[in-house]
């Protein structure tokens, strides 16, 4: 969902849902996580 300076806002299907999302963005991370162990631990995200 995104809200625009001319106030409509949108929403945007996510066709492969919320668990695909949620492995491109670990593995988007796993550099930074990589180098900083702790983050990841403190974050509790993208544990597996």
């Amino acid at each position: 969902m995104t809200l625009s300076s001319d106030g409509y806002v949108r929403l945007f299907r996510l066709d492969n849902g919320l668990d695909d999302l949620l492995a491109r963005g670990c593995a988007w991370l796993q550099d930074y996580f990589n180098a900083n162990p702790e983050k990841q631990a403190e974050a509790g995200i993208c544990l597996e």
